[in-house]
């Protein structure tokens, strides 16, 4: 008897913990899951590799797909993430993948695009900056020592020079 209530239990933990592993019906609007985003990206690895991933995020589908879901709820709406991903050489990449499928719909190199700057690029930045003789000597001036340039942030986010002044610095 006694083996036969542990069975019994057992099998109720069973199905209760493989109830939560189910995926529940997700909204078409739902942001992508960490998994749809590493599908994604494994996608569009698998075409080019030594990519930087500047953005993952869910393609929202059309408005009358959509109504037509909230309507009845009996279509599957493909989930698509639209990614946008640089490479050396300033080359930009906007790419389509059907997450459930793992294929892709759409790859294009859009013309006169440049990379974003990436949180990588913030964290280079800073240390470059950090290590500049010019940076160091400025910052003696302000009384901060060598030894604190830990302490000294940059925020290299403005591109390019903007200058209001009367000066011969472009505008």
């Amino acid at each position: 008897m006694a083996v036969e209530r542990l069975q019994e239990t057992v099998g109720q933990l069973t199905s209760k913990v493989a109830g939560l592993t189910t995926e529940t019906p997700r909204h078409p609007l739902d942001p992508l899951s960490e998994s749809e985003i590493a599908t994604a990206v494994d996608v569009v690895l698998k075409q080019k590799s030594g990519l930087i991933f500047n953005s993952v995020t869910l393609l929202e589908p059309k408005k009358d797909i959509l109504k037509t879901w909230v309507e009845s709820q009996d279509i599957q709406v493909p989930r698509i993430a639209d990614v946008v991903a640089s490479a050396k050489g300033n080359k930009v990449y906007d790419v389509l993948v059907n997450i459930e499928m793992r294929t892709i719909i759409r790859w294009e190199e859009p013309k006169g695009v440049y990379p974003g700057i990436t949180m990588e690029d913030l964290v280079v930045v800073e240390a470059i900056m950090r290590k500049d003789p010019k940076v160091i000597e400025q910052c003696g001036v302000l009384g901060i020592p060598p030894e604190d340039m830990h302490k000294v942030y940059c925020d290299p986010w403005t591109i390019g020079t903007y200058c209001m002044c009367d000066c011969d610095l472009p505008n």
